[in-house]
């Protein structure tokens, strides 16, 4: 993920996580792609279950269009 696309990103910290973490799950899909940080640093990312299986698919379509 280029940095710039990064900063365009919601960013939230573990306790804010663990605080809310049904809130932000159910809110995921609407919200978009969240930059989890553990001390000011980017961790993780947490995307909603579609966006993660078209990007497993796209890249798995990659993969297998590469190696013919």
């Amino acid at each position: 993920m280029q940095v710039a696309n990064l900063l365009d990103k919601r960013f939230i910290g573990t306790d804010e996580l663990r605080r809310n973490l049904t809130k932000i799950l159910n809110n995921l899909s609407k919200t978009g792609d969240i930059v989890i940080t553990q001390h000011g640093q980017p961790k993780a990312v947490l995307m909603d279950i579609t966006t993660y299986q078209k990007i497993e698919q796209f890249i798995k379509r990659r993969t297998t269009q590469t190696y013919r």
